[in-house]
């Protein structure tokens, strides 16, 4: 399908679904979503 990357986003505090998506492949970007009861961290993978 031509992509070249995918984003998303983890509960920003939660160890185990930093290690799932670390373990896939996937990294921080530094950016930062405020959701108000909780605050999640956008990640990114390259295809």
């Amino acid at each position: 399908m031509g992509y070249k990357s995918m984003r998303l986003a983890w509960v920003q505090g939660n160890p185990q679904a930093t290690g799932f998506w670390h373990r896939n492949g996937f990294m921080e970007t530094e950016v930062i979503y405020d959701r108000g009861a909780y605050t999640v961290v956008e990640a990114r993978r390259e295809l």
